[in-house]
């Protein structure tokens, strides 16, 4: 009862106590998007356990999910990454390994896992883990920030035993100790109405005990790249949610757009791109770009609904920030208050007294110390004072400004809705020449003004050789850097594109809200014709293309595993060698004379869906059409990219990885089932790998894949492991006997 009193008296007025006292609703009506038909209810359990209900009349999906405010820095410090194995072994029940050995097989088994010792050796290869175990290592020791989060035999096996401490019992009480009602946020979302999810919430989780708990450098990379980051310590912003005086900041700093810190180093060849971005724990924040009030308000108003898992799991963590219940929903969206005084006050944090530097390149040497988890080697060194002193003497440069009206903000927001129409289940041609195929759909489902429109620019001569393949990558990537500055206003009023190697030509896709998605189309098309490489920009982006075939080869065995496979059951793809070995040779004019060649003679096939009619789709692709003016490709031009057909029987095909420090195998045991457009066999396929997937990632600890590759279907298992390729192939084997 003592316990009961004091809940009541912890609760906000907005809060109403059901009769029996078991539980409190907030009735405040939860604020939520126009375009939001779900139903919420907010309520807390006598223990102090809150939770989120949402009734989904429409989803074919129920999802639950629960978010424990414990972490790493609830770890002791000899027992590093102790909340992290505790929270993998909470998917392990008693009655699922009830045998006398089972508990120790688990803790061998959990190793295995991406994230533990047997496949740490994977993460050492990866340079953004490598610096923030760095970042987090040097800095203070007295915060648990400097901890070793993820953990590993080292810390949680060698360490604690040389202490004397016995890993299970301490896991026990560490377990014992923090996992608290109190510190819990439950969301749940189904079909069922709000009374019956409140009733089996209630039921299930009133039992859950409340403890009552209170609540930077230069580094040598593993892969060849070139970074510079700033890190500036900044206040936590959670209390500020009304104005986010940071997203102001980063937005500013962040911009990609004509004037912009980024535009201005990249016409000086300085620079390839920016991220301003959050790492964040407890009290303690950096920052984060995002859109500022005017699209937040858009983006919020139009919310669609994602899956059922993912929203749960977000909601569940929003709702350990402090924020009013009744705003839980809007307010990671919105900003509701403009205050000049706050975005100030954050400006004198980004304060060159006070930050870190960190270099990483594969050209910096004189390395003399070693990280003691990831064995990163760095050094330190004093900043140049001629720099230092500069930085005291800035003065502006003319090219920065801030930017100007963005043309491409939405302002018609009709939604073309009709009534009591039955949703159709696929789109359906409405042009179909010579020269292009058109396919549509009119949103008839989620009724919100936007579009998704994808057109494939056809053309043979993007995939002859594989210096047609790399000129045509190298095209494609010049014009997104030349694009970047359009392309990020564009980004900022919600209309994203995409331009890709689609192997058989170039993937033009412009999605988000449809009032101004035909005038972004028309100028991506545009530059894309009458594009001028200029020289300087060829070099840096060749550069990058080269790095970045040269770190592919260097992927983990698992990844070049799948793209050796898909070497093999595709006709026609060019290995990440093949494209370097011609990289070399191609200049910017050899380019600049080759992509008018691609638009000579092309088919143009397009899919657009969305709050659009008929006639603005066609309208989209006669754009293309008219701005290219290509000529129609013969119909024996008009071969797709088709897999191989493998004739019954076994193949083994093995390859050495480059990458001398890598003691990882991996296996990717591949299955051709059939013809793509089998359906029977298609949906036989996903029924079985439905099946087998429980079962397989617990024998295995891996899970497999369907596999759809043109013209063909399959079933994949990939394994990654210190365990040689036979032994693996072995246990695959096994585990095919065991499922039948």
């Amino acid at each position: 009862m003592a316990a009961t009193e004091d809940f009541i008296n912890k609760l906000s007025p907005n809060f109403l106590i059901s009769p029996d006292k078991t539980y409190a609703t907030l009735n405040v009506p939860i604020e939520k998007s126009e375009n939001d038909d779900r139903e919420y209810r907010l309520i807390k359990l006598a223990n102090e356990l809150e939770i989120l209900l949402i009734h989904d009349p429409n989803t074919d999906k129920s999802s639950a999910a629960m978010d424990v405010k414990i972490g790493q820095i609830h770890d002791p410090p000899n027992l590093q990454g102790l909340s992290h194995f505790c929270e993998h072994l909470l998917f392990m029940g008693s009655e699922k390994y009830p045998k006398d050995n089972e508990y120790t097989e688990l803790v061998m088994n959990i190793w295995k896992d991406p994230w533990t010792d047997k496949e740490l050796n994977a993460v050492d290869s990866d340079d953004n883990w490598k610096k923030y175990q760095l970042e987090r290592s040097l800095s203070n020791q007295n915060h648990p920030f400097s901890q070793f989060g993820i953990g590993n035999i080292e810390s949680l096996k060698e360490i604690p035993l040389k202490a004397g401490l016995d890993v299970r019992e301490e896991l026990i009480k560490h377990h014992k100790k923090y996992y608290s009602a109190n510190l819990m946020k439950l969301v749940v979302l189904g079909r069922e109405p709000l009374d019956q999810l409140n009733n089996w919430v209630v039921e299930q989780f009133s039992g859950v005990k409340n403890k009552s708990i209170p609540n930077l450098i230069s580094i040598k990379p593993v892969k060849n790249a070139h970074n510079l980051e700033i890190t500036f310590p900044f206040p936590d912003q959670t209390p500020l949610y009304e104005t986010k005086p940071s997203r102001y900041i980063s937005h500013l700093i962040g911009h990609e757009g004509e004037g912009s810190i980024l535009s201005l180093l990249k016409k000086k060849v300085l620079i390839q791109f920016t991220k301003v971005l959050i790492s964040q724990c407890t009290k303690f924040r950096l920052i984060l770009p995002t859109k500022v009030k005017t699209i937040a308000s858009i983006d919020f108003r139009f919310l669609e609904k994602g899956s059922p898992s993912g929203y749960t799991s977000g909601l569940s963590a929003y709702m350990q920030y402090p924020y009013p219940r009744e705003l839980i929903l809007s307010t990671p969206h919105l900003i509701r208050k403009y205050d000049a005084k706050l975005i100030t006050e954050g400006l004198n944090f980004l304060n060159w007294n006070t930050c870190i530097l960190t270099l990483s390149s594969k050209l910096l040497s004189g390395f003399n110390k070693k990280e003691k988890w990831f064995d990163t080697e760095y050094k330190f060194e004093p900043i140049n004072p001629k720099f230092l002193q500069e930085l005291q003497d800035l003065t502006l440069n003319p090219e920065l400004k801030i930017t100007g009206p963005n043309e491409f903000i939405p302002s018609n927001f009709e939604v073309k809705k009709i009534e009591n129409v039955k949703p159709l289940e696929r789109p359906f041609l409405i042009k179909d020449t010579k020269l292009s195929r058109l396919w549509y759909k009119k949103d008839d489902r989620f009724w919100v003004p936007k579009v998704e429109a994808h057109f494939l620019l056809n053309t043979p001569l993007a995939n002859v050789t594989p210096l047609h393949s790399v000129m045509t990558g190298l095209y494609i990537d010049l014009v997104i850097d030349a694009f970047s500055d359009f392309a990020y206003d564009a980004g900022m009023a919600g209309l994203t594109y995409y331009l890709y190697d689609q192997g058989n030509g170039i993937g033009v896709s412009v999605t988000g809200y449809n009032d101004k998605a035909i005038l972004f189309l028309d100028k991506i098309i545009q530059k894309m014709k009458n594009f001028i490489i200029g020289p300087e920009r060829f070099l840096k982006i060749k550069e990058e293309l080269k790095r970045t075939l040269q770190n592919r080869l260097l992927d983990s065995p698992y990844e070049l595993a799948m793209c050796n496979t898909s070497y093999i059951i595709n006709q026609k793809i060019w290995s990440f060698q093949e494209r370097l070995d011609v990289l070399d040779e191609i200049n910017y004019q050899d380019v600049q004379e080759f992509y008018p060649k691609l638009f000579k003679q092309m088919f143009f096939e397009g899919l657009v869906h969305g709050n659009i009619d008929k006639l603005e789709a066609i309208n989209m692709i006669e754009i293309i059409e008219n701005i290219l003016e290509s000529k129609e490709l013969s119909s024996s031009q008009l071969i797709d990219n088709r897999s191989l057909l493998l004739k019954e029987g076994k193949y083994a095909y093995f390859k050495e990885v480059k990458d001398e420090k890598e003691i990882n195998s991996a296996i990717d045991y591949y299955i051709q089932i059939g013809d793509i457009m089998d359906k029977n066999l298609r949906a036989k396929l996903s029924l079985i790998g439905q099946i087998a997937d429980e079962p397989c990632y617990n024998q295995l600890r891996t899970q497999e894949q369907l596999d759809r590759v043109t013209g063909s279907m399959g079933f994949r298992i990939i394994i990654q492991s210190e365990k040689d390729t036979i032994y693996l192939e072995n246990r695959i084997e096994e585990f095919f006997n065991k499922l039948q």
